[in-house]
């Protein structure tokens, strides 16, 4: 078996040497080597030559001349193991002449999903086609990676291949929880089934794309949304919550939110808590929004409810909970614990 040796100090970058097992023992200098076999060379290496190291008489290792290690008679000479990550430094390389050759000569092309799965993320339309003029076929469609990685012209490739596809609707509810309009455009516009389901505009909302809300109300398509979808706004920054709310506030679309929203606000919520007092929207919150202040000891946030006019839910003790807003030191005295009526 061969053995790669990567040298660290002494020879040039992108060169190997080969090492024969029984060669091995005799290296001197082993802490300035990293030792792998053959066929778990990494295709993030760019390694192109390497050297034999040859064992003499007295036990001292001789290396040879530098060989390209993309030539196909180098790959007879010393019967090279062709591995899978051979094969990828190849498509990263674009040596189609030698992947042909290869081929040809009879060897397996090891792992072709993941060649298809790795030409679809890095936008490589020639490994592409390579593979599919090479009659290589996929056991499946790699459109996720192109649509996860927003490379149209590796959507349009696979449209076009006559390759079966196979797809859910993760593609498009992936597009809209990181805003990629433009592989939303595409969805739309390529006459292929559109399949999404709520998911696509409640984490949207989530994360604060009101571009992408904007693009799913005007895109005529069906809009899918939970019961809930507004109250998943309240996960992101205060400030891009605050303009979701406004945007569905303004969007003409049925609201739908929850207890949820306001029973959670807590920390550095008070912005929030003002919008909804402010916006003119049926409020919606149970004994929880004093529960859950109280529980994570969030004075201002009581304080805030106290103040604020709007009719008070709870079912702990009001002696206690007027005497807590009156003296903030109590809490010292009553924290992480509910007080319940005696």
């Amino acid at each position: 078996m061969y053995f790669v040796i990567s040298t660290i100090s002494t020879n040039p970058i992108n060169e190997l040497s080969i090492f024969t097992t029984d060669t091995l023992e005799y290296f001197d200098d082993p802490e300035d080597y990293s030792v792998y076999s053959v066929d778990r060379i990494s295709h993030q290496d760019t390694y192109f030559w390497f050297r034999i190291a040859l064992k003499n008489s007295k036990s001292k290792i001789i290396k040879s001349d530098k060989y390209y290690l993309y030539c196909p008679k180098n790959i007879k000479k010393f019967n090279l193991k062709i591995t899978k990550e051979y094969f990828l430094l190849l498509c990263m390389h674009n040596n189609f002449n030698l992947l042909s050759f290869l081929v040809k000569s009879g060897y397996k092309l090891n792992n072709i999903d993941g060649l298809f799965s790795w030409a679809s993320k890095f936008n490589r339309i020639g490994v592409l086609e390579w593979l599919k003029n090479s009659g290589s076929k996929p056991k499946y469609c790699c459109i996720d990676d192109a649509s996860y990685y927003r490379n149209i012209d590796v959507l349009n490739w696979w449209k076009n291949s006559g390759f079966p596809l196979k797809y859910t609707s993760s593609l498009i509810n992936y597009a809209s929880r990181y805003g990629h309009i433009n592989v939303l455009e595409w969805w739309k516009n390529s006459g292929l089934e559109l399949k999404y389901d709520e998911e696509a505009i409640d984490s949207a909302s989530q994360n604060g794309h009101i571009n992408v809300l904007e693009w799913w109300k005007n895109s005529g398509l069906e809009l899918k949304y939970y019961d809930e979808a507004i109250d998943k706004c309240r996960y992101g920054s205060c400030s891009k919550c605050i303009d979701v709310l406004e945007w569905w506030k303004n969007s003409d679309l049925p609201l739908k939110y929850s207890c949820e929203f306001l029973d959670n606000l807590i920390n550095d919520s008070l912005p929030l808590l003002e919008w909804w007092k402010q916006s003119g929207l049926e409020l919606k919150y149970s004994n929880n929004a004093l529960h859950n202040a109280l529980r994570w000891s969030c004075f201002r946030v009581i304080t805030w409810w106290a103040k604020s006019g709007l009719p008070l839910k709870y079912d702990i003790n009001y002696d206690y909970l007027r005497e807590y807003l009156n003296d903030p030191d109590m809490w010292d005295r009553y924290y992480m614990y509910y007080i319940y009526p005696t």
